[in-house]
């Protein structure tokens, strides 16, 4: 007799946060920019100055984070839903062939959830004639769990290796 998965009983979820050097990069141009404008024009145009870049860049790299959820309602990235019935496969994608699927032209149309502080992720094929994205493709720490999770909840063929059955292996 065949042994069934189960789903399991949590969602998978992933949060990804920007590394803390990028803080760390913030804050000496938030510091640059108060001892440049303030030598220049003075105290209170540089506290301005420095209140304009500070919630600038701090806004700009809060938006970088990424919740990336899966349970029995699809795949969720962010604000964006994926429903199961329009899964077609998944594979995750090491480093290589990451940066391959990223470059290539033939996945100029896909759907891009990708950080640049992550440098793997998963390749979600859809089977939607709707959908002008034929695929999505997102950053994870973990993409082989992230492939694995998807397989289980939404019942979604994996493609071994990182191949995508739509573009052939890569």
């Amino acid at each position: 007799m065949p042994e069934t998965v189960q789903a399991p009983e949590r969602p998978y979820i992933e949060r990804m946060h920007p590394p803390v050097w990028w803080w760390i990069i913030a804050a000496g141009l938030w510091a640059t920019t108060a001892v440049a404008v303030g030598a220049y024009l003075g105290l209170g145009w540089a506290a301005a100055a420095t209140l304009a870049v500070g919630v600038g860049s701090g806004a700009l790299i809060v938006q970088q984070n990424l919740t990336i959820r899966v349970d029995d309602r699809g795949l969720r990235v962010g604000r964006n839903q994926l429903e199961w019935p329009w899964v077609a496969s998944v594979a995750g994608l090491g480093t290589e062939a990451t940066a391959v699927h990223l470059r290539s032209p033939e996945h100029h149309d896909d759907f891009l959830a990708v950080r640049p502080y992550v440098d793997r992720a998963v390749i979600v094929t859809l089977d939607d004639p709707a959908d002008p994205h034929p695929r999505w493709i997102v950053s994870s720490r973990r993409p082989e769990a992230l492939a694995v999770a998807i397989t289980i909840r939404g019942g979604v063929p994996r493609t071994p290796g990182g191949a995508v059955s739509s573009g052939g292996p890569v």
